[in-house]
């Protein structure tokens, strides 16, 4: 690392990378901000545009949900004296069966006596809301998955269930639900066990499991469902249903939890409308708590209860306190039929929500996408909204320049992103390589210098007549031939070299006999093999006969890793040399026992110039392109080259090449 920081090439590295990041990168971030930002500016002010477009069309709606519910209060003093009446007295005059037909958007009836009692909509001290170890049971099944752990919850419910009116009417919903969980038609033990419900409670459960029955495959038409829910909720909002708020609040939340699979807008409504009718313990809970009010003309109230807004109509008389409360979804088709009396208005629809009620968080991400226009409901004491919903229309009609935008900004990013790291690897790979290049000329020069001491010694000796003896004088000649072949070797490689990185190597393909071709290339390592005391194992199959190759490339090939297993053994010497026929090509392997290669180092040592960096390393000679030169020749070969090495374990080279496809040259 001390050299790369040295290097002059490494420092002109450093500088362009530098360069680049200044120059490229952080403008390159500017720019991708300041997309961002007009982006963002872009969806506000589509936004802004659609909120001016759709504003008008919330005056009429409002205008007509303020007159609805004036209309509602106005005329609800009739109906809920008869429900005082009806608590009193115990007959229910026709006044009130009409309203409640009239009025589909009122709900949970309720009267409250003198000393603070329900008395509708039950007078019986049995009545109770549902007991908390149901409720957490129903909690805790409802948030599991499948009509397998539906069933498990259910027929849990129901073994907790003693006999008689109300628990009797609980087991009975939940071992219906259980068998229909299974997919199976209603046990012949459920029907004695709804004949000890009343009447009109056995039929709410009827009405109940096929509501459940009907909404068991999510993929069946909606409007089953549809019909089921809507006969369920009409029965449940009337005053005097007779169902004990117990019975009421499980069938209402299995309602809601049937109708959850359906992500349809009259689905929702229904849906919402369960959860509501749900909440009616907990209403009739908090409206128990106020405070009587004086006689006087109906009038709107909200309460807090069970996490939500809830708005009252309610209306005092002769001590008694009675009232209902409105569902906002069940407005929202009159409000729709306004709506539909604008060209404007379509393909918008209208959504009445609960301010800061259970799931408003969820839905404020949903919210911003699709609500044009939106605008607080006064005459629901701030309870309500009302919102323009853009059903089947995205926001913005900037929407789509938005997205284009950002699509836009992404590819100029990764286009960015991948030039500068392009630029980068190249830079620093160049780095790389001239470093390699410099310590390939220092070591070059290192081999050509040693041959060259060598032929300058041994002919100053000759010349200056210091060896009289015939042997000594041909002993130095014996050195100056082979210093001068060992010179020349090392300058043919490195034009070989030079040559093949040109492009310009000419190979000369003939047909010859691989035993051949190994034989010539053990006869020209023999000396090193021997001087080095090795062990040559070769072994040459058979059915190998002829390939078509450049001959003197070849045994270049197998001259180098025969030299490379010499200089990197320096203990265990063996070599071995193995071929063989596979199907159209033929493969050669040289193997050694030395000191071996890491893995994280296979590929890198067919780089040119590139040395393992270790000590055995600094220890022989070499420049770093035998390797090289050897994948060089076999790919011009058409063929390919791999190595198998585990340090301390030798190295394992094999070639795959051709055997009659002519190469390339």
């Amino acid at each position: 690392m001390k050299g790369m920081r040295t290097d002059p090439s490494a420092r002109r590295a450093k500088n362009v990378v530098l360069l680049v990041i200044a120059l490229v990168a952080l403008p390159s971030l500017l720019l991708t901000a300041f997309g961002v930002l007009a982006i963002r500016n872009e969806a506000a002010a589509a936004k802004q545009r659609l909120e001016r477009f759709y504003q008008p069309l919330l005056g009429p709606a409002s205008s007509r949900f303020n007159a609805l519910l004036d209309e509602t209060t106005a005329a609800s003093q009739a109906p809920l004296a008869a429900l005082i009446t009806l608590a009193r007295e115990g007959t229910a005059p026709p006044a009130l069966a009409e309203f409640v037909a009239a009025t589909p958007f009122t709900a949970n009836y309720f009267v409250v006596g003198k000393s603070g009692e329900i008395l509708v909509p039950s007078a019986s001290e049995a009545a109770r809301p549902l007991g908390e170890a149901w409720r957490q049971a129903l909690d805790t099944e409802q948030s599991k998955r499948g009509h397998a752990d539906a069933c498990a919850g259910y027929d849990a419910l129901g073994k907790g269930a003693a006999s008689g009116t109300r628990d009797g009417c609980l087991a009975a919903l939940a071992r219906g639900a259980c068998a229909q969980a299974n997919g199976g038609a209603t046990p012949g033990w459920l029907e004695p066990l709804l004949a000890t419900c009343p009447m009109f409670a056995a039929g709410v459960v009827r009405t109940a499991m096929a509501l459940e029955e009907a909404a068991l495959f999510p993929a069946l038409e909606f409007a089953p469902v549809q019909a089921h829910a809507s006969a369920l909720i009409d029965i449940l909002r009337r005053p005097a249903n007779h169902v004990e708020p117990g019975l009421h609040e499980l069938i209402a939340r299995r309602a809601a939890f049937a109708l959850g699979p359906f992500h349809h807008r009259e689905g929702e409504r229904l849906l919402e409308a369960f959860r509501f009718l749900a909440a009616r313990p907990a209403v009739l809970a908090r409206v128990a708590e106020m405070s009587h009010r004086k006689d006087g003309t109906p009038e709107i109230e909200t309460v807090l209860a069970a996490g939500w807004l809830h708005v009252l109509v309610t209306y005092a008389e002769g001590g008694y306190f009675a009232g209902f409360e409105l569902l906002p979804a069940a407005i929202e088709p009159e409000l729709d039929r306004v709506l539909g009396k604008y060209p404007t208005a379509d393909g918008v629809t209208s959504r009445v929500l609960v301010v800061g009620g259970p799931g408003a968080d969820a839905c404020e991400e949903e919210c911003e996408s699709h609500v044009t226009a939106w605008a607080l409901l006064r005459k629901s004491r701030l309870a309500w909204t009302l919102n323009l919903w853009l059903a089947d229309t995205p926001l913005s009609g900037g929407g789509c320049r938005a997205w284009l935008y950002i699509w836009a900004l992404a590819f100029i990013a990764l286009v960015l992103i991948g030039g500068i790291g392009y630029t980068v690897r190249a830079v620093v790979k160049e780095a790389r390589e001239s470093r390699l290049k410099t310590d390939f000329v220092s070591s070059v020069s290192h081999d050509l210098r040693t041959p060259l001491t060598s032929i300058r010694m041994f002919t100053e000796t000759l010349l200056l007549g210091r060896t009289t003896n015939p042997d000594e004088q041909r002993e130095c000649l014996v050195t100056i031939a082979q210093e001068t072949e060992r010179l020349t070797r090392l300058t043919e490689r490195i034009l070989d070299f030079s040559r093949m990185e040109a492009g310009r190597k000419a190979y000369s393909f003939e047909s010859v006999g691989l035993t051949e071709i190994v034989e010539q290339a053990l006869h020209a390592c023999k000396p090193m093999l021997e001087g080095a005391g090795f062990v040559v194992h070769v072994d040459v199959a058979a059915d190998v006969g002829e390939i078509v190759v450049d001959r003197d490339a070849l045994i270049e090939v197998l001259i180098n890793l025969m030299s490379n297993a010499v200089k990197y053994s320096p203990s265990e010497r063996w070599l071995g040399i193995e071929a063989r026929r596979d199907a159209d090509a033929v493969i050669v392997t040289v193997a050694d026992h030395g000191m071996g290669i890491a893995r994280g180092e296979h590929k890198r040592i067919f780089d040119k110039f590139y040395r393992v960096d270790c000590r055995r390393t600094s220890e022989v000679d070499g420049c770093g392109i035998g390797l090289s030169l050897v994948q060089h020749i076999v790919g011009a070969h058409g063929g390919t080259i791999t190595v198998d090495s585990t340090p301390g374990h030798g190295s394992r080279f094999a070639l795959r090449l051709p055997m009659s496809q002519t190469p390339s040259a």
